[in-house]
């Protein structure tokens, strides 16, 4: 009776089920994963089979194999389908696919500025489909159009039911794919949420902050910065977790864009040179400027109003007074020089015709220069000077010679010492670790730091940093985010070198 059947006991069982659940989970998901090309060319040739077939027979086949052939066709949806899905994680437990399609909607609804021809465009659902994982909390929103799916990032730190969820892209994602134009982008507002968007993008109000304390965190940078205005997107630039605290540590710089851009000039003269205690004092300019925006002689802000706690991360005793209190009687606003309007207006000189100062995104730039940098003469003397396109700096108006031009070739200095030079293992190490940060900034071809002077090299260039990058825009994207950083006690001034001399071995 019964032969052939075996029993298992109730811990064999157990064991059994436990062996299934780990091969299971072990077994990699083939979710998020890039086809093979071949592959791909398989599915191609099913796509455009079921194509012909839709043709022949008229449209007659089945509904959903002519979406399948419509959607899926070469050069639609199936191509981009990879850049058009985010990754939406920490979800609330037991949300329904209905309400993340609801609650995305209403934020994009509320957030795109140009919502009438995005939406116009594709409808008032941004959403093609959800797929879900309450288990692990997590889900794949896939949008109509690639653009949404951008604009969706903005949102990440989204409230979710109470719950800050957090959105990234998928491992699949090629950045570098080709995909088609839209006609409609849209374009996102955040803050209309209350969300400070984590993407500070490149502008004439992205604001670069240096020379922070490293143990500071991200509330604490924001509760300083929020004393002049809303903040609109922010971004400390943080290095791994600390192994001995278990702690992030930033890289003591951050980025900035306020909501009001009016504002923008006055955070800067008020954190520029701003004592933050330990020695330390902030550095604040456009991040499309060289340098920072000068200070009176002898003046430095002041710390304005924070909370104890912060003053106390700092080590400093806040003050009575906010800063952005130093006089000034010169402004740029908008790319006019606003003496030079009045003067205009009365008659004294022709009214400009288009903005005349502009930074390195060739967008009109919004500054104030205080008077007492300069003498009186010299400031008349630098009053009708107009810099190029690209290259307005504090020297610019101070009456200092301008800087050269960008080139492929940036000097950083202050940043090597006797030490790092006494062996070769020091230096070295610095090599790598100096390589290792610039590179993420643009291809870098090369990178020389003369320990002596001998051949063409002179004496001038020892302990300078000579870094050739492959192009001119990618020197100039490593300037904006090395300019001004802290590097052990010091902090990291740049200025671009002679391609020419560097290629003859001419340092100096």
């Amino acid at each position: 009776m019964n032969e052939g059947i075996t029993f298992r006991s109730y811990e064999e069982e157990r064991d059994w089920v436990e062996e299934r659940r780990r091969k299971r989970e072990s077994r990699p998901s083939k979710f998020d994963v890039m086809p093979t090309p071949e592959q791909q060319q398989l599915q191609q040739q099913a796509l455009a089979q079921a194509a012909i077939q839709m043709a022949s027979t008229g449209g007659a086949m089945g509904g959903s194999i002519a979406g399948a052939a419509v959607v899926m066709a070469p050069g639609s949806q199936q191509q981009t389908r990879h850049a058009r899905r985010v990754y939406v994680g920490n979800l609330p437990p037991a949300i329904t696919d209905d309400q993340i399609r609801q609650r995305f909607n209403e934020a994009f609804h509320t957030a795109i500025v140009n919502r009438d021809e995005v939406f116009a465009e594709i409808g008032d659902d941004a959403i093609l489909s959800v797929y879900m994982n309450n288990q692990r909390r997590f889900c794949f929103l896939e949008f109509k159009m690639p653009e949404m799916a951008t604009a969706c990032m903005d949102l990440d730190g989204m409230d979710v039911m109470g719950v800050n969820v957090k959105i990234k892209r998928p491992n699949d994602y090629n950045p570098s794919a080709p995909l088609p134009s839209s006609p409609v982008k849209p374009i996102m507002d955040v803050s209309r949420l209350g969300i400070v968007s984590s993407n500070v993008p490149d502008g004439p109000n992205k604001v670069f902050i240096g020379g922070l304390h490293y143990h500071l965190q991200q509330h604490q940078v924001m509760e300083l910065l929020q004393v002049f205005g809303k903040v609109k997107a922010f971004h400390l630039v943080m290095n791994d977790v600390d192994p001995g605290t278990g702690v992030p540590m930033s890289k003591g710089y951050c980025f900035v864009e306020y909501a009001d851009p009016a504002v923008t000039a006055i955070a800067i003269q008020g954190l520029n040179g701003m004592d933050i205690g330990g020695g330390k004092s902030l550095t604040a300019r456009l991040a499309g400027e060289r340098t920072a925006a000068p200070l009176a002689m002898g003046m430095a802000p002041a710390m304005p109003n924070v909370s104890p706690a912060l003053a106390a991360a700092l080590g400093v005793t806040p003050a009575a007074a906010t800063s952005g209190s130093v006089s000034s009687d010169r402004n740029i606003v908008a790319g006019f020089d606003i003496e030079e309007l009045v003067d205009a207006a009365m008659g004294l000189k022709p009214m400009p015709a288009a903005p005349t100062h502009m930074d390195n995104f060739g967008m009109p730039l919004t500054r104030i220069v205080p008077v007492a940098v300069l003498p009186n003469a010299a400031v008349s003397a630098a009053t009708p000077a107009v810099p190029a396109q690209g290259l307005h700096s504090a020297a610019a108006t101070s009456g200092v010679p301008p800087m050269a031009l960008p080139t492929r070739i940036l000097v950083l200095k202050n940043m090597v010492t006797d030490e790092d030079l006494a062996t070769e293992d020091d230096y070295h190490g610095l090599i790598e670790e100096v390589q290792d940060e610039c590179k993420k900034f643009g291809s870098l071809e090369s990178i020389r730091v003369p320990r002596s002077a001998e051949g063409g090299v002179e004496a001038s260039a020892v302990k300078k940093i000579f870094l050739e990058y492959k192009t001119v825009m990618d020197a100039q994207a490593a300037d904006r985010e090395l300019n001004g950083r802290q590097f052990g006690d010091a902090k990291v001034e740049t200025e671009f070198y002679s391609e020419a001399d560097f290629m003859e071995g001419k340092l100096r």
